[in-house]
């Protein structure tokens, strides 16, 4: 099985919000009291401003996307922060079908492959601390904790 990782096109669409439904859904189950139940959650016009932004990358394999990677770069230079250019992984998921195959991992090196070429300082991304098997993936590729948001 060969995957491909690729910049979104407009065609992938309805492929890419089923995958972002998938992420959402778990969301919802993770957070209730912060996730509500949606299907308005990236409007064509969103996903073609994201596209056209390249930022947005899907995991292909037999011409079905089956994996999601929203990327944010953002340049930090304020009088108190060091300068600083990250990316941050807005979204990243793998259909349900295809979990267990490495394809989560394939995303992760397309933002470190991005972070390396253009000289980014790191790569930042949230994981819900109930969603254990992501936060073990994200261990297991070397990412270290280095904030925690506390809630009362």
């Amino acid at each position: 099985m060969n995957t491909k990782i690729r910049l979104a096109n407009f065609s992938d669409y309805q492929q890419v919000l089923k995958i972002l439904n998938q992420v959402h859904d778990l969301h919802v189950k993770l957070r209730p009291d912060i996730y509500r139940n949606t299907n308005k959650l990236m409007n064509k016009e969103i996903f073609k401003e994201k596209i056209e932004s390249n930022c947005y990358y899907v995991a292909e394999i037999d011409g079905v996307v089956v994996g999601i990677l929203d990327l944010i770069f953002k340049n930090i230079d304020s009088p108190a922060h060091n300068k600083r250019k990250i990316i941050l992984i807005d979204v990243i998921g793998v259909d349900i079908n295809y979990q267990n195959l490495g394809i989560g991992k394939k995303l992760l090196d397309k933002a470190k492959l991005l972070k390396d070429k253009y000289k980014y300082d790191s790569i930042e991304l949230n994981v819900n601390s109930a969603n254990l098997r992501a936060y073990s993936m994200y261990k297991k590729y070397g990412f270290k904790e280095k904030s925690i948001i506390l809630e009362l």
